[in-house]
């Protein structure tokens, strides 16, 4: 496949920017919140699972490429993995190995739940499996609330 930077629609609606590198078995790099597909390229592990894999690594909804939606829905579970299973297979696989870090964790897990059939393995990293993520000192935030923190202390990875 060599190096590509692509896109697709998720529901009709949102484009969801990624690339991939190398030939071989797919695996998918997700990453966490506030991050973007070119951090695993920044840490190396693009570079050396490219050699005998393809690996596409996303920049999920909401951050880098991809579309910014300001309300929740595009961002529940079951709809952010259909989104890698689309990913998947407009990368011309049917399952791929999955790995996911913090926020991205979350996500391979909803892979796991509502897409078994499309994971060839599945790893997870900086995520609590139990509780997922714990409450701020006064409590869980909203999609809204979080959407407006991330804009005061992020700005460049909202708009």
């Amino acid at each position: 496949m060599g190096e590509s930077t692509l896109s697709c629609t998720l529901n009709d609606e949102y484009k969801l920017h990624y690339r991939t590198e190398g030939n071989g078995p797919l695996v998918v790099l997700i990453h966490g919140l506030l991050m973007n597909g070119e951090s695993w390229r920044q840490s190396g592990l693009v570079q050396v699972l490219r050699e005998r894999c393809c690996v596409a690594y996303p920049d999920l909804l909401g951050h880098g490429m991809s579309d910014k939606p300001v309300t929740s829905g595009p961002y529940d579970q079951d709809k952010q993995a259909a989104g890698m299973v689309r990913l998947i297979n407009e990368a011309g696989y049917r399952k791929a190995h999955i790995i996911g870090y913090s926020s991205g964790a979350w996500l391979a897990l909803g892979m796991a739940k509502y897409y078994p059939q499309h994971l060839s393995s599945l790893l997870i990293g900086g995520w609590d499996v139990e509780n997922g993520l714990p409450d701020g000192p006064n409590g869980s935030l909203s999609f809204d609330e979080f959407l407006n923190y991330a804009k005061l202390t992020a700005p460049e990875l909202t708009k």
